[in-house]
């Protein structure tokens, strides 16, 4: 948090009072605190302080980010250095506080650990993409890692090598893994457990499993006269804290919301939330408008079991849909073209950047055009939308194939693409008692208005069914303090926010 004193000298001896325009008006309180969003807009230009007394006015021009060069950068991921082979992986960062303790996780695989080096499990390396997270005294940052178009062509040796094996906790069953080798017969052994034998599939007895001075089992591999062996701690991966719930992905637009979990002991899983489905397996729900649109709806209650276990989580749909966070919502796309133009929902009003893997690097241009040798390759389907605003990321998985399936929609518009793009104007910026708001572009829409003080909290809500052409809505600013207001309306397809000054 950045605290700032004005200092001043001179003057005649009477009442001095100060302001910084978007910050605070006239105070005789010298003491600023400088918003987040300002400290780390690099867009935003230096501060002008102003001091008044007995009707004259003095100006200063103060450059914080010359004046704080120093200030650690927000922690990052970058891309990660990745082992095919053996699905080691290191995480790479840039930025933090240098002296908090970071800590990893790879998203629905890996819990959070200040291990920054970790094996992907062998079900995991299929995966087409994976979420690296990093977080660090409060501070998130994400990376979706191309796993499989890092992977694509890498040549890999035929040495003989045992990768992390498949475990099951409850029954121990231990299936081992190998890569590499020259094609002839291969064994398998695992001392105290069984001999020599052409089947990788082995059961842990229990009596090995449940005692705890057992140590790490030695994993076997012989072929051609070759021998290789990996050590493997079954009580480390078993952890019981291993299985535990994640963030979940939430569509606050459609109420669609998709559990996470760790990987737990590797068997069945059953997800519930009370009130819109009991257990299953299937970790979807849909989360009705009925409890989405009630304001009095309390946050939902997530949970996970396993095997007698189970794990819950308090997941706030109504905090999560806030302004804070922003989510890549469906794109406007011409299948002719090509052309494509990335939409998203919330934010909190500061630099976006787009991207699209294979497509385009980070840029602040939403629009894309994506290459002909793409679209006409039968084998591509899906493109991964990427987003990111203040460290945070956000992502989605657009098919193009199966959008343009039907040849009657070829060289036609997204039919969900808006008739005109959402339109704020602020009546009256500064604004004192009552803020007035014109909103266009909207027509037919339901709008969903909200109010936030500088600190990002709630101060009122509006909904308008049916908006007309041009809708005005009117907001008592009267008891809030000096600042900056955010006001941020959504539509079923779009959402934009205007900052208000509050004198």
């Amino acid at each position: 948090m950045a605290h700032w004193l004005l200092m001043f000298r001179g003057g005649n001896g009477s009442r001095i009072e100060y302001s910084i325009p978007g910050i605070k008006s006239w105070s005789t309180n010298p003491n600023f605190t400088v918003p987040l969003w300002i400290r780390t807009d690099a867009n935003n230009d230096p501060l002008i302080l102003f001091a008044r007394q007995s009707g004259v006015i003095v100006s200063y021009v103060f450059d914080s980010r010359s004046f704080c060069p120093e200030e650690p950068a927000l922690l990052s991921l970058l891309t990660p250095t990745y082992n095919c082979v053996s699905g080691a992986l290191t995480f790479n960062i840039n930025g933090g506080n240098g002296s908090s303790t970071i800590e990893y996780m790879i998203s629905g695989v890996t819990s959070w650990s200040k291990k920054s080096i970790v094996t992907v499990p062998v079900r995991f390396r299929a995966n087409r993409d994976l979420l690296l997270l990093a977080r660090q005294s409060g501070v998130t940052s994400s990376y979706v890692f191309e796993l499989q178009d890092f992977c694509t062509g890498t040549t890999t040796s035929n040495s003989l090598t045992l990768l992390e094996p498949d475990y099951i906790c409850i029954t121990g069953g231990l299936t081992v893994h190998v890569s590499g080798g020259n094609g002839g017969l291969m064994e398998y052994s695992i001392p105290g457990v069984r001999s020599w034998s052409k089947n990788p599939n082995f059961t842990v007895p229990a009596g090995i499993r449940n005692d705890p001075n057992t140590q790490p089992l030695l994993l076997f591999v012989r072929q051609s006269g070759d021998i290789v062996s990996a050590v493997f701690d079954f009580r480390e991966f078993c952890m019981p804290d291993q299985f535990q719930m994640l963030a979940p992905n939430y569509i606050c637009q459609t109420g669609r919301l998709t559990v996470y979990t760790t990987a737990g002991i590797g068997s069945k899983i059953e997800y519930m939330l009370p009130g819109v489905r009991g257990y299953s397996t299937n970790p979807i729900f849909t989360i009705s408008a009925a409890i989405r649109n009630n304001p009095a709806s309390q946050p939902l209650v997530l949970f996970a079991r396993q095997n007698g276990v189970e794990v819950s989580a308090l997941f706030d749909f109504r905090e999560f849909c806030r302004i804070g966070t922003f989510t890549v919502v469906a794109p406007v796309y011409n299948c002719t073209s090509g052309k494509l133009t990335m939409k998203t929902s919330g934010g909190n009003g500061t630099l976006m950047e787009y991207s699209i893997p294979g497509v385009r690097s980070w840029s602040k241009n939403p629009n894309f055009t994506v290459p002909a040798g793409i679209r006409n390759d039968r084998n591509s389907q899906q493109l991964n939308l990427l987003a990111r605003q203040g460290g945070v990321l956000a992502n989605y998985v657009f098919n193009f194939r199966a959008f343009c399936g039907s040849t009657a929609r070829q060289g036609v518009e997204d039919a969900t693409e808006p008739l005109e793009d959402l339109q704020l104007r602020v009546l009256g910026n500064p604004v004192k008692n009552e803020a007035v708001v014109e909103i266009r572009g909207a027509v037919g829409q339901f709008l969903t208005i909200r109010l936030f003080d500088q600190v990002g909290r709630l101060v009122t809500m509006q909904s308008i069914r049916q908006a007309e052409e041009i809708e005005r809505v009117r907001f008592d600013v009267s008891r809030q303090q000096a600042g900056v207001l955010i006001l941020h309306v959504m539509t079923a397809r779009q959402a934009k926010a205007v900052r208000l000054i509050k004198l």
